[in-house]
């Protein structure tokens, strides 16, 4: 598993988050369906724009949030995790 098969900036997609066109040109440079992705943000328009590719997405909100903070802007995630840490083994 090499996590950067490919690196996508803004300024290579005409529509920043939370439009889906960063993650889209990600997946497709990788030769990956959306739904094969798995999307890693720390913001809520990251969160938007990898739902909006039809991607999973793991949240991880920067941890001077509070937990309602995080509930009430990161609930369309698939999982919200505090850490990095936190996330599975693959």
């Amino acid at each position: 598993f090499d996590p950067m098969q490919a690196i996508v900036t803004g300024e290579q997609v005409k529509n920043g988050k939370p439009a889906p066109d960063i993650f889209l040109l990600a997946a497709e440079r990788i030769g990956l369906k959306p739904e094969e992705c798995v999307v890693v943000e720390d913001s809520p328009a990251g969160v938007q724009s990898g739902k909006a590719a039809g991607m999973r997405v793991v949240a991880v909100p920067h941890s001077a949030m509070t937990p309602g903070q995080v509930e009430q802007l990161f609930s369309s995630a698939d999982l919200v995790l505090r850490t990095l840490e936190a996330f599975p083994e693959l």
